[in-house]
Protein backbone atom coordinates (compact mmCIF):
# COMPACT_ATOMS: atom_id res chain seq x y z
CA UNK A 1 0.00 0.00 0.00
CA UNK A 2 1.02 3.28 -0.86
CA UNK A 3 1.28 5.77 1.56
CA UNK A 4 1.24 9.80 1.01
CA UNK A 5 3.48 12.08 3.05
CA UNK A 6 2.35 15.39 3.91
CA UNK A 7 4.79 18.10 3.98
CA UNK A 8 4.96 19.62 7.56
CA UNK A 9 6.78 22.60 6.77
CA UNK A 10 3.88 25.19 7.60
CA UNK A 11 1.60 25.18 10.60
CA UNK A 12 -1.55 24.89 8.40
CA UNK A 13 0.14 21.95 7.20
CA UNK A 14 1.07 20.81 11.04
CA UNK A 15 -2.43 22.23 12.27
CA UNK A 16 -4.28 19.83 9.63
CA UNK A 17 -2.14 16.65 10.59
CA UNK A 18 -2.11 17.46 14.35
CA UNK A 19 -5.96 18.40 15.60
CA UNK A 20 -4.56 19.53 19.29
CA UNK A 21 -2.02 21.90 17.53
CA UNK A 22 -4.19 23.05 15.05
CA UNK A 23 -7.16 23.71 17.69
CA UNK A 24 -4.72 26.01 19.68
CA UNK A 25 -3.37 27.69 16.81
CA UNK A 26 -6.70 28.75 15.88
CA UNK A 27 -7.83 29.65 19.37
CA UNK A 28 -4.88 32.03 20.09
CA UNK A 29 -6.33 33.27 15.99
CA UNK A 30 -9.61 33.93 17.24
CA UNK A 31 -8.72 35.73 20.48
CA UNK A 32 -5.67 37.85 19.10
CA UNK A 33 -9.01 38.97 17.01
CA UNK A 34 -11.25 39.74 20.03
CA UNK A 35 -11.61 42.69 22.18
CA UNK A 36 -9.86 42.70 25.38
CA UNK A 37 -11.68 40.79 28.03
CA UNK A 38 -13.84 39.34 26.14
CA UNK A 39 -12.21 35.90 25.90
CA UNK A 40 -13.38 34.04 29.40
CA UNK A 41 -11.75 30.88 29.99
CA UNK A 42 -15.56 28.92 29.06
CA UNK A 43 -15.67 30.79 25.69
CA UNK A 44 -12.01 29.55 25.24
CA UNK A 45 -12.83 26.31 26.48
CA UNK A 46 -15.52 26.00 23.53
CA UNK A 47 -13.52 27.34 20.95
CA UNK A 48 -10.50 24.86 21.51
CA UNK A 49 -13.26 22.03 21.61
CA UNK A 50 -14.75 23.24 17.93
CA UNK A 51 -11.57 24.19 16.40
CA UNK A 52 -10.68 20.67 17.37
CA UNK A 53 -13.02 19.16 16.27
CA UNK A 54 -12.61 20.73 12.87
CA UNK A 55 -8.95 19.63 12.79
CA UNK A 56 -9.47 16.29 13.89
CA UNK A 57 -12.17 16.14 11.10
CA UNK A 58 -9.78 17.53 8.63
CA UNK A 59 -7.37 15.50 9.49
CA UNK A 60 -9.42 12.40 8.84
CA UNK A 61 -10.66 13.87 5.71
CA UNK A 62 -7.12 13.89 4.64
CA UNK A 63 -6.73 10.18 5.15
CA UNK A 64 -9.70 9.40 3.62
CA UNK A 65 -8.80 10.97 0.51
CA UNK A 66 -5.56 9.47 0.58
CA UNK A 67 -6.61 6.25 1.07
CA UNK A 68 -9.28 6.54 -1.75
CA UNK A 69 -6.29 7.62 -4.00
CA UNK A 70 -4.37 4.70 -2.80
CA UNK A 71 -7.56 2.55 -3.46
CA UNK A 72 -8.08 4.31 -7.28
CA UNK A 73 -4.13 3.80 -8.43
CA UNK A 74 -4.21 0.19 -7.10
CA UNK A 75 -7.72 -0.50 -8.84
CA UNK A 76 -6.03 1.08 -12.33
CA UNK A 77 -3.11 -0.97 -12.05
CA UNK A 78 -5.36 -4.50 -11.66
CA UNK A 79 -7.86 -2.99 -14.51
CA UNK A 80 -4.92 -2.71 -16.61
CA UNK A 81 -4.48 -5.10 -19.66
CA UNK A 82 -1.16 -6.18 -21.00
CA UNK A 83 -0.40 -4.95 -24.15
CA UNK A 84 0.98 -6.64 -27.09
CA UNK A 85 3.86 -5.46 -28.80
CA UNK A 86 3.21 -4.07 -32.64
CA UNK A 87 5.98 -5.25 -35.08
CA UNK A 88 6.08 -3.77 -38.33
CA UNK A 89 7.47 -5.10 -41.90
CA UNK A 90 10.07 -2.11 -42.80
CA UNK A 91 8.33 -1.59 -46.45
CA UNK A 92 4.80 -1.05 -44.36
CA UNK A 93 6.26 1.10 -41.75
CA UNK A 94 7.99 3.13 -44.40
CA UNK A 95 4.84 3.53 -46.87
CA UNK A 96 2.54 4.52 -43.54
CA UNK A 97 5.36 7.16 -42.66
CA UNK A 98 3.45 8.50 -45.97
CA UNK A 99 0.11 8.70 -44.26
CA UNK A 100 -0.92 12.03 -43.29
CA UNK A 101 0.14 12.70 -39.92
CA UNK A 102 -3.93 13.16 -38.43
CA UNK A 103 -4.26 9.54 -40.31
CA UNK A 104 -1.41 8.53 -38.66
CA UNK A 105 -2.97 9.58 -35.79
CA UNK A 106 -6.32 7.68 -36.41
CA UNK A 107 -4.57 4.44 -37.27
CA UNK A 108 -2.21 3.95 -34.51
CA UNK A 109 -5.32 4.92 -32.05
CA UNK A 110 -6.98 1.67 -33.60
CA UNK A 111 -3.65 -0.23 -33.66
CA UNK A 112 -2.90 0.58 -29.79
CA UNK A 113 -6.96 -0.47 -29.17
CA UNK A 114 -5.97 -4.37 -31.17
CA UNK A 115 -2.55 -4.52 -28.95
CA UNK A 116 -4.86 -4.04 -25.64
CA UNK A 117 -7.21 -6.95 -27.21
CA UNK A 118 -9.81 -4.89 -28.51
CA UNK A 119 -11.27 -3.57 -32.14
CA UNK A 120 -11.62 -0.15 -33.26
CA UNK A 121 -14.67 0.22 -35.27
CA UNK A 122 -12.85 1.20 -38.26
CA UNK A 123 -11.20 -2.33 -38.30
CA UNK A 124 -12.96 -4.84 -40.01
CA UNK A 125 -11.77 -8.49 -40.92
CA UNK A 126 -10.06 -8.63 -44.27
CA UNK A 127 -11.71 -11.84 -45.90
CA UNK A 128 -9.63 -14.39 -47.90
CA UNK A 129 -6.47 -14.54 -45.68
CA UNK A 130 -8.81 -16.79 -42.48
CA UNK A 131 -9.27 -15.05 -38.65
CA UNK A 132 -6.88 -12.88 -37.35
CA UNK A 133 -6.42 -10.55 -40.14
CA UNK A 134 -7.46 -7.33 -40.01
CA UNK A 135 -7.77 -4.11 -42.04
CA UNK A 136 -8.20 -0.72 -40.84
CA UNK A 137 -10.07 1.19 -43.62
CA UNK A 138 -9.68 5.15 -42.91
CA UNK A 139 -11.40 7.78 -45.19
CA UNK A 140 -9.56 10.59 -45.09
CA UNK A 141 -10.31 13.90 -46.48
CA UNK A 142 -11.32 12.12 -49.63
CA UNK A 143 -8.45 9.75 -49.89
CA UNK A 144 -8.33 5.89 -48.08
CA UNK A 145 -5.82 4.61 -46.22
CA UNK A 146 -5.71 1.24 -45.49
CA UNK A 147 -3.22 -0.46 -42.61
CA UNK A 148 -3.57 -4.50 -42.79
CA UNK A 149 -2.74 -6.45 -39.48
CA UNK A 150 -2.55 -9.98 -38.40
CA UNK A 151 -3.17 -10.60 -34.76
CA UNK A 152 -2.87 -14.29 -34.46
CA UNK A 153 0.84 -14.72 -35.15
CA UNK A 154 3.23 -14.90 -32.26
CA UNK A 155 2.66 -12.75 -29.43
CA UNK A 156 2.90 -9.70 -31.59
CA UNK A 157 0.61 -7.70 -33.91
CA UNK A 158 2.65 -7.77 -37.54
CA UNK A 159 1.48 -4.83 -39.69
CA UNK A 160 1.51 -6.54 -42.88
CA UNK A 161 0.79 -3.39 -45.37
CA UNK A 162 0.10 -0.28 -45.43
CA UNK A 163 -1.42 1.96 -48.44
CA UNK A 164 -3.34 4.53 -49.94
CA UNK A 165 -6.04 2.97 -51.86
CA UNK A 166 -6.64 4.67 -55.34
CA UNK A 167 -10.12 4.18 -56.34
CA UNK A 168 -9.43 2.42 -59.35
CA UNK A 169 -11.55 -0.98 -58.88
CA UNK A 170 -14.08 0.49 -56.54
CA UNK A 171 -14.36 -0.58 -53.34
CA UNK A 172 -12.15 -4.19 -53.44
CA UNK A 173 -8.79 -3.85 -52.59
CA UNK A 174 -6.52 -4.03 -55.47
CA UNK A 175 -4.93 -7.32 -56.73
CA UNK A 176 -1.46 -5.83 -56.06
CA UNK A 177 -1.59 -5.27 -52.58
CA UNK A 178 -3.21 -8.62 -52.00
CA UNK A 179 -0.38 -10.04 -53.00
CA UNK A 180 1.72 -8.36 -50.72
CA UNK A 181 -0.74 -8.70 -48.09
CA UNK A 182 -0.56 -12.76 -48.93
CA UNK A 183 3.23 -12.59 -49.23
CA UNK A 184 3.89 -11.21 -46.54
CA UNK A 185 1.85 -13.86 -44.10
CA UNK A 186 3.28 -16.21 -45.82
CA UNK A 187 6.69 -15.10 -44.91
CA UNK A 188 5.26 -14.39 -41.01
CA UNK A 189 3.97 -17.87 -40.86
CA UNK A 190 7.15 -19.67 -42.14
CA UNK A 191 9.01 -17.76 -39.16
CA UNK A 192 7.25 -19.09 -36.40
CA UNK A 193 8.76 -22.26 -34.72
Amino acid sequence: MVTTQYPARSSTNRALMDPKYGALKLTSLVNSHLPNGSADSRFQMIMAELVWGICLTANIACEVLSNMTTYSEQQHNDMTRPTRPISWFKAARKDFEKFPLEAQDTCLRALTAAAEGGKADIAKPLHGFGSGVFEIALPFRGDAYRVVYAVQIAEEIWILHTFQKKSTSGIKTPQRDLDVIRLRLKRLKEMQP
